[in-house]
């Protein structure tokens, strides 16, 4: 859902930033979830996203990585060590303050309830990289 938001934000907003999406456990080529794709198609935004693994080379290719939950920022900081310093992204949880509870099999109104999170998370975080 980050993913499709973010894509979404910058399109609205003119803003020239590519995206990619990554888990940290997941099932390689997993669709995204009916729920995740209602509560979007809901926002007027249409999503068909597949998952896939985070892997070292992903790092090498983002400038920032935010997360969902300190135990992914653990695992992305350890990926990291396997990556050239001068090629590590800024990895950072995207809230501040709470890990961001991953829905998956907890119905609807979750997802609702996590669109909402990001909704409010995602434009603080993209306006640094490009300006207002």
């Amino acid at each position: 859902m980050a993913h499709a938001m973010a894509a979404d934000w910058a399109q609205k907003n003119g803003k020239a930033i590519e995206f990619a999406s990554c888990g940290t456990r997941v099932t390689h080529g997993a669709q995204t979830t009916a729920d995740a794709r209602l509560v979007l198609a809901q926002s007027g935004i249409p999503w068909c996203g597949t998952s896939q693994q985070l892997q070292a080379e992903d790092l090498r290719w983002a400038d920032h990585v935010w997360v969902m939950t300190q135990e992914h920022l653990e695992f992305v900081v350890e990926l990291g060590h396997s990556v050239n310093v001068a090629e590590r992204p800024s990895v950072q949880l995207l809230h501040p303050h709470q890990d961001i509870t991953d829905p998956l099999g907890l119905g609807v109104k979750s997802y609702h309830a996590l669109y909402a999170q990001l909704e409010a998370l995602l434009p603080t975080r993209l306006v640094v990289l490009h300006g207002p």
